[in-house]
């Protein structure tokens, strides 16, 4: 397995009230992969116009990044982006930002990019949102020829029923999946079955911890803390284990702000 460290430790937002929020970076995450002999997942451009309007104020750092580790992933953008969408015209401006997700993980040298599956359970059907997203996904796949793997992440859907058909159902040997542990523990399908319902697709995980749903908070949002792996109610070893057996080749990104001791944890249980 191979560990890397999202660079959303990087992201620092400072609000005030009234006023758009100012959003500055640091190099925190460099530090703790170099330290600790990670990869580097590179987190930037999960805000959208970080691929245009502000690219030349995040890349000199991306690029400090990407160069001073030996394996490099991509988020893509997520604001906003449905690939089920059901107008067309939108699904086609949802492609172009996929489209540029693609570019940048080239120019940095990240062979796979993980998406957001997108449901939405106010808006979507689940045999609709399934339907629609293997149409775009065969079509995005057919448009853009090239060596490297989309890495569908499940954020919202509450079970693996969500996404595996997706997989299945584009049947291109470049559509993995991703499994968010921290996001699926906020819902009620057992952290077993998902891994269960992934392990023929499973490529890459994101790795963090929470205490699970809290109470009267039906889509969890409010209990995704992005604890490190070791704080929380995870039995993360368990999981660790788990994935060791199903592809011990897959990659795993520590996303949460306590690198440190998130990295610290992984070392001390045998992990790095």
């Amino acid at each position: 397995m191979k560990f890397l460290i999202s660079t959303m430790s990087d992201i620092i937002m400072d609000e005030e009230d009234g006023k758009d929020p100012i959003i500055t970076y640091n190099d925190s995450s460099l530090e703790v992969a170099r330290k600790y002999g990670c990869g580097i997942e590179i987190a930037e451009f999960c805000m959208n116009d970080n691929l245009d309007d502000h690219l030349a104020e995040v890349e000199p750092g991306i690029w400090r990044k990407v160069r001073g580790v030996d394996y490099v992933t991509l988020h893509a953008p997520y604001n906003e982006l449905y690939p089920s969408a059901i107008d067309p015209k939108y699904a086609d401006f949802v492609a172009s930002r996929y489209s540029q997700a693609l570019e940048a993980a080239a120019k940095y040298g990240a062979k796979k990019i993980i998406i957001h599956a997108g449901y939405l359970s106010s808006v979507y059907f689940k045999f609709f949102f399934i339907n629609q997203s293997v149409k775009f996904w065969k079509r995005f796949l057919e448009n853009h020829p090239g060596d490297y793997e989309i890495c569908l992440e499940n954020v919202t859907e509450p079970d693996p029923s969500f996404i595996i058909p997706i997989i299945e159902g584009v049947n291109d040997p470049r559509m993995k999946g991703c499994f968010d542990v921290g996001h699926a523990n906020l819902f009620d399908c057992p952290l077993d079955d998902w891994l269960d319902a992934f392990a023929p697709h499973l490529s890459h995980l994101h790795i963090h911890n929470n205490n699970g749903r809290p109470d009267n908070n039906p889509l969890g949002v409010l209990g995704d803390i992005h604890a490190h792996p070791g704080n929380g109610k995870i039995d993360m070893v368990h999981i660790l284990e788990r994935v060791k057996e199903i592809n011990p080749d897959a990659t795993l990104a520590m996303e949460t702000m306590d690198i440190e001791n998130g990295a610290k944890w992984l070392k001390d249980n045998g992990y790095l």
